[in-house]
């Protein structure tokens, strides 16, 4: 089990023992946006580069029904002698389920393909890959220490759905088979990043403001180099719309609760408690919390930058977020919250409940006091109360 530092260093080590004969398998997980599709592709040139036969698949939820679609996808590029195409025709005619005639004519068929050059297979996103490819999968790596291939497969974890616990499993138990975790970026991995983008000299002074934004996602932290050129770059980073679509993949990633969760942290802000996210949500929300966290949205219970929470809000329903706001209102004031956060809710999203009027006088009446006007104008409302 490796870690992210030494993860590229740690594949071109098994291709190296690919090369000298000894098969080997690699399982690279974790969350959204951390860099295992970059790994992949690293795996890929390697063998681009060093003349080896190089097969690549993308798994996708649309075609996790379509049986063998995965395998289907490795061999729909390579040009292969005639005889050996035939051959591999016969992978596409078997009906699911799989049965092990047809993951013996994979390794069959790669066996073939081993006597050209070296062979790497790759295959991203593999939590979504159809159960006929996935038995073939297995069956390869459990036997790919007497084939010179090298197989790379990409699951995502921690941040996102449950993956393929079966590949994780398998992975553990064959020796011939690394499991990589990348962990969000260190401090040498960020500042070896930045560097590419800044040079030198200006890396020192961005990196603590760059790593707190990005939360060591390798995805964040690249969109936000990218947003902006190196003459604008300062360490008052606001996000820009790379870094908003960076965001709004990840959430893509995340499970259902945790896409909640994150809303509902949106609309509380700093009101936000864990206490309060329970109630709201009507759900123990630790875990999702955990999972914002291990992507890089959040610390400590809030959105890292706020460009962040404003991606949350906009690709919130309309509906979705009245909801959250009265419902929010309602449990700060429970909780005692003080009247100026819960009139904040009662704005957003007007109710008609009679305790809802009496905490935006009292909010009102303390902006007097506090000589704050916009605050105070949030008791007048839509002209629906006046304040005497």
């Amino acid at each position: 089990m490796v870690e992210r530092c030494r993860a590229r260093h740690v594949i071109g080590s098994l291709f190296s023992q690919v090369g000298e004969g000894a098969g080997r398998a690699a399982l690279v997980t974790g969350a959204p946006g951390m860099g295992k599709t970059s790994l992949i592709r690293h795996a890929q040139e390697l063998g681009e580069d060093s003349g080896a036969v190089v097969l690549t698949a993308v798994a996708s939820a649309a075609e996790r029904d379509l049986p063998l679609g995965v395998i289907s996808q490795l061999f729909a590029t390579v040009p292969l002698p005639p005889g050996q195409a035939e051959a591999l025709s016969e992978l596409a005619e078997v009906p699911a389920p799989v049965t092990a005639k047809a993951a013996d004519s994979l390794y069959r068929r790669l066996a073939l393909l081993t006597q050209r050059a070296p062979v790497i297979l790759t295959v991203d996103d593999a939590h979504d890959i159809d159960a006929a490819s996935l038995q073939c999968l297995q069956h390869l790596m459990r036997r790919v220490g007497a084939l010179r291939v090298l197989v790379v497969l990409g699951e995502r974890a921690d941040g996102g759905r449950q993956g393929s616990s079966a590949l994780t499993a398998d992975c553990l138990r064959i020796p011939e088979c690394t499991l990589i975790r990348l962990s969000p970026l260190c401090t040498e991995c960020t500042e070896s990043l930045i560097a590419e983008h800044l040079g030198e000299d200006r890396t020192a002074r961005m990196v603590p403001a760059l790593r707190q934004a990005s939360g060591g996602s390798p995805l964040f932290l690249q969109a936000l180099l990218w947003d902006r050129s190196a003459e604008q770059l300062t360490e008052a980073l606001v996000g820009g719309e790379l870094f908003r679509l960076a965001v709004q993949y990840v959430l893509d990633q995340l499970d259902p609760d945790a896409l909640r969760v994150a809303r509902a942290l949106a609309v509380l802000g700093a009101s936000a408690t864990q206490d309060c996210l329970d109630r709201i949500l009507q759900l123990s929300t630790a875990p999702a919390m955990s999972a914002l966290e291990g992507v890089g949205l959040t610390e400590a219970g809030q959105f890292r930058i706020e460009a962040a929470r404003t991606t949350v809000l906009e690709g919130t329903a309309p509906a979705e977020r009245a909801v959250l706001h009265r419902t929010a209102a309602r449990v700060l004031h429970e909780s005692g919250a003080a009247a100026g956060q819960v009139a904040q809710h009662i704005v957003a999203a007007p109710a008609e409940d009679p305790w809802t009027i009496a905490v935006l006088r009292e909010a009102a009446a303390q902006a007097l006091a506090d000589h704050d006007a916009n605050g105070a104008a949030t008791g007048v409302v839509a002209g629906r109360f006046d304040i005497q």
